[in-house]
This record gives structure tokens, C-alpha cells and sequence, in this order.
């Protein structure tokens, strides 16, 4: 599950180099994949009572969405509109591999989970270590979109792909 907003992001992103997509369609449909995978989450994962943790990784998720999307779609950040729009995206991915990694070490495989639950000192390195692999891949990102001109006819997205 949450690698579900990934496959439509990276096959926009491939697909389209050459042609001109709306930001707003190709953030929406990612926006909108997030928001139902935070909602799915909340519905079928975190059935442990209460507000905790989980929840509020949920909510700071979205809200990182909602802000990567307004900074794709308007000028509100002005000259960083683009670096906010693609780190926030890459951060809102980030944050769905921490329940996906959780909750599939503490279920899988059946009758023997890998660790016992959620509060293991291994969940913590490796969360760690995706988190070491997300700031490299942020300043990868930032790097190509320093290098790629200015364009106020393609996303950044686009500016990533073209850089290569």
C-alpha cells in the first residue's frame, strides 16, 4: 500500500518529458492517491485505540501534500515553489514507507513476525536509514533543479526528468 502514489508519479514523470501536463493533474492525482492511502491506513492499520503516533504521522503527511501541491500549482513560495513542490512530494513518500516498513515487519510473515511490534530498536535504524537515503535523494533533487533553467511552461517535475 504504500507504494501505491509511486507508480503513477514515476510513470507521469517518464512518460511525459516531452509533453506539456498540467501540474495541477499529474500533483492532483498523487494528492488524491496519498489522501486514500492515509484514510486506508487509518481504516485497516491502526486499530490499536486512541489517537497516537500513526495518526499523527497521518495527518503531518497531508498536510505536507496539501502544501507541496498549493507550491506546484501558485507562485506562494515564489523562486523555491519548485523545490518545495518536489522535496515535499519526496517527503510525503518517505512518510508512507515508515507504516508500510512497520507494519509489514510486525505482521509478516503470519504466526511469526520478523520483530514483535512497533517499538523495536530495529524499526528505528531502519526508519533511520530511510530517512539518510530521503535527504540524499533531496539533495539530488535540489542539485538537478538548481542545474535546469527556469520554464514557466513545464513543472518541476519536468525540470528533473530533463536534467538527466
Amino acid at each position: 500500500m504504500p507504494c501505491q502514489a509511486g507508480p503513477y508519479d514515476t510513470k507521469a514523470f517518464i512518460t511525459s518529458p516531452g509533453m506539456a501536463q498540467p501540474a495541477c493533474f499529474r500533483n492532483g492525482l498523487s494528492a488524491l492517491t496519498q489522501i486514500c492511502q492515509c484514510r486506508g491506513h487509518h481504516a485497516f492499520c491502526y486499530q490499536h485505540g486512541g489517537f497516537g503516533k500513526p495518526h499523527a504521522l497521518g495527518i503531518i503527511t497531508l498536510v505536507v501534500l496539501a502544501v507541496a501541491v498549493i507550491a506546484g500549482a501558485t507562485p506562494l513560495f515564489g523562486k523555491a515553489s519548485r523545490y518545495v513542490e518536489v522535496i515535499g512530494f519526496s517527503l510525503t513518500f518517505f512518510f508512507h514507507f515508515i507504516p508500510g516498513v512497520t507494519e509489514t515487519t510486525t505482521r509478516l510473515p503470519p504466526g511469526d513476525p520478523l520483530f514483535a511490534n512497533a517499538d523495536v530498536p530495529e524499526l528505528k535504524i531502519i526508519t533511520g536509514v530511510l530517512f539518510l537515503l530521503f535527504v540524499v535523494g533531496a539533495i539530488q533533487q535540489y542539485r538537478r533543479l538548481k542545474q535546469s533553467p527556469v520554464d514557466d511552461n513545464r513543472t518541476s517535475i519536468d525540470a528533473l526528468v530533463r536534467t538527466r
